[in-house]
């Protein structure tokens, strides 16, 4: 194998997601479960899913508005789920994910806390809460609350009128 060859095996190999030991230490707030992270470029799914290497991971902690889902405001109706979307593809903007595991069900879906360029960058959770593309869940141990309740004070997002309107 050339000398080319060589350095583009290579290349692919760095490139490609992979499951690491978590480095960071765990928020207060959550559980350490399975401790593992999944690292790599990820697809946008929906405003609370991503895709790396063929996995889905749900955002843990955190609903956003479906795809398809309609939200109401001063008497009309716009695509809030489709906003919800187009605002985790801005907030990831083909960086590199950091998900750390948290919950994985019977089904293999994995829930995970993700950060932008690395273990200890921004929660990705908790800025679509904080911009109000999602709502924080209410179980403990609900660790996005404060940035919900910031999200309705500024009427960002979704709560710039009524949240459903189907």
């Amino acid at each position: 194998m050339n000398s080319y060859m060589k350095l583009m095996a290579l290349a692919v190999l760095l490139m490609a997601p992979m499951p690491v030991q978590a480095q960071a230490t765990p928020s207060p707030a959550l559980p350490e479960i399975g401790g593992a992270t999944l690292v790599g470029k990820a697809d946008i799914v929906d405003g609370d899913t991503i895709e790396m290497s063929g996995r889905r991971i749900d955002l843990f902690g955190i609903d956003a508005p479906e795809n398809d889902q309609l939200c109401e405001a001063a008497g009309r109706k716009w695509s809030c789920g489709q906003n919800a979307t187009f605002g985790l593809s801005a907030i990831v903007e083909r960086q590199w994910v950091h998900c750390r595991i948290v919950t994985t069900d019977a089904d293999g879906r994995i829930a995970a806390i993700c950060r932008l360029a690395g273990a200890n960058g921004p929660d990705i959770n908790a800025a679509m809460v904080r911009q109000g593309w999602a709502v924080a869940d209410r179980r403990p141990p609900a660790p996005y609350l404060a940035e919900e309740n910031a999200a309705r004070a500024a009427k960002a997002g979704i709560w710039v009128g009524q949240r459903r309107a189907r």
